[in-house]
């Protein structure tokens, strides 16, 4: 396409977290992209300490050693990053992008990929940047039939899978543009009951 920046290649190696204080109850990792829904998180829930990751690998990689109780991030986690017994809640559902090969864009540099998708426009039309070619579908069958290598796909975090590749749109500075990502909680199984009153604000906060 011309306009990748770069491509990734791989999770980068995850960094230990600082050791969680006996004076919280409940210790949560997160990536950056999350700041502004954790901060929400913790002064609704002040029993709740907030640890910050470089990056999604590194939170899920403190989940698996037990170094939190529980990650936010704002992607799904891919096949291998967690283990059987771990659940997902998808505090919202929001878009992101995939393509062919798995990469980076600046953000204003969108409107050089055509687009398709076959979500509402009025929300497409607010995410990406004004002139950016994008053509609708009625279906993600539909528009799956029509995909090429020199476009990018708007979807549903829901309906991302593994074997999708992410192109992952940022600013200048090279940070991940917010709006492309969900929070996505996990939490080992069993810790379902100690966390069931944080899932259930998250799920259906007021």
């Amino acid at each position: 396409m011309g306009v990748l920046l770069f491509f990734l290649s791989g999770c980068q190696p995850a960094l230990e977290a600082e050791n969680p204080s006996a004076l919280f109850e409940i210790q949560i990792g997160y990536c950056p992209t999350m700041q502004a829904f954790m901060n929400d998180l913790a002064e609704r829930h002040p029993e709740v300490r907030i640890v910050e990751f470089p990056n999604s690998s590194a939170a899920l990689e403190a989940l698996r050693s037990g170094g939190v109780h529980a990650v936010v991030i704002g992607r799904i986690a891919w096949e291998g990053e967690i283990a059987d017994d771990v659940r997902l809640v998808r505090a919202e559902d929001g878009l992101t992008l995939i393509a062919a090969q798995q990469g980076v864009i600046l953000y204003e540099n969108l409107r050089l990929v055509p687009i398709y998708t076959s979500e509402a426009a009025s929300e497409v039309e607010n995410l990406l940047p004004e002139g950016t070619t994008v053509r609708y579908f009625q279906n993600f069958d539909e528009m799956a039939s029509e995909l090429t290598g020199s476009v990018a796909v708007l979807l549903r975090w829901s309906q991302v899978v593994s074997g999708h590749n992410l192109l992952i749109p940022v600013d200048e500075f090279g940070d991940k543009i917010s709006s492309f990502r969900s929070p996505h909680l996990y939490y080992s199984d069993d810790d379902h009951q100690f966390l069931s009153p944080l899932i259930e604000d998250i799920l259906y906060p007021d």
